[in-house]
């Protein structure tokens, strides 16, 4: 006996989507997404969401004046006056060092989040956002990443700025500096985090809207560089550096001073000998603090003779 799904006006009422609740048996909830999206076109939503300002405008790059002139300073004076604030528990307090990244709870059963990253150690499992102490990898927050389908993404940051500003949403505005691989590094963040006094530094994509790519040596001119190499332009707090290792690495900071005379650091040549190599305070803060959610992944790696762990018990001994 075929099954009775109503008529079509029913399906199609006002009062629902459909009418009709058996529809969304024939379909899973990724599809019905596309769907969704395909008629009606995307949310007038999108660009709210929690921990974000309503009332926030990214700036107009095209009117910023990068220069050989540094004016920062008085975040930097800002956080060592404030320090360290308790901010998760009555029992433990953040260093002023945190750091944003995404780690993998190793999972391979049948999961409709289950990600899959060629370049981690562990390719197969739940992704999940953390913000970690830069300096004892303790999880101060997270979130687990439910696929491009179940992520409302604000347009003025995009996916990897929300992601910032929603876990680092509790610690804005004590000093805390930020630090964040060039997924997540934005100038826009950067404008974003200075106004609630919280520095960022990382490393940056030169694609990145606003960076000052004119003004710093790309492509050939840079790969033509000596090793230990250094250019950098500013524009208030913010800093632009191009710094030649191997291949040449962007960053951007605010809060730091692009230079610091005497400051080096060692690297191994084709021959095993070791040279000094000059650096900026920003190479060596990124260097010093970005492994936070590393050492929580030391810390908490999954015994692997324990197979038949259920996910959400995976979960719990990797954030807690």
């Amino acid at each position: 006996m075929a099954a009775n799904y109503g008529s079509d006006s029913d399906q199609m009422s006002d009062d629902d989507l459909f009418g009709n609740d058996n529809v969304f048996d024939l379909i899973n909830l990724r599809e019905g997404e596309r769907i969704f999206r395909d008629l009606f076109g995307d949310s007038d939503d999108e660009e709210d969401f929690d921990g974000f300002d309503d009332v926030y405008s990214p700036p107009n790059f095209q009117e910023w004046v990068w220069q050989k002139d540094y004016n920062g300073g008085a975040m930097r004076d800002f956080a060592e006056e404030t320090g360290p604030k308790n901010i998760d528990t009555e029992h433990y307090s953040l260093h002023r060092q945190v750091s944003v990244d995404e780690a993998m709870i190793p999972f391979k059963g049948r999961l409709s989040i289950k990600q899959y990253m060629r370049d981690r150690p562990v390719k197969f499992g739940v992704k999940v956002w953390v913000l970690a102490d830069a300096v004892t990898g303790y999880c101060s927050n997270f979130e687990v990443y439910a696929g491009k389908y179940g992520t409302v993404v604000d347009r003025r940051l995009g996916l990897s700025g929300q992601v910032v500003v929603t876990l680092c949403k509790e610690i804005l505005g004590k000093g805390h500096i930020i630090f964040t691989d060039n997924f997540y590094t934005s100038p826009t963040l950067a404008d974003y985090l200075l106004l609630k006094e919280t520095y960022l530094c990382g490393t940056v994509r030169t694609n990145r809207k606003g960076y000052p790519t004119v003004q710093l040596p790309t492509g050939r001119d840079a790969t033509r560089l000596d090793r230990g190499s250094i250019d950098w332009v500013a524009r208030g707090d913010f800093v632009a550096t191009m710094w030649k290792d191997n291949r040449p690495v962007y960053f951007l900071s605010t809060g730091f001073p692009p230079e610091e005379e005497g400051l080096t650091t060692k690297r191994r040549k084709k021959d095993g000998s070791r040279e000094e190599l000059a650096v900026t305070p920003a190479v060596v803060e990124y260097g010093k603090y970005m492994g936070g959610v590393d050492k929580l992944d030391q810390n908490t790696r999954v015994n692997k003779s324990k197979k038949t762990m259920k996910r959400y018990r995976r979960v719990e001994i990797k954030l807690r």
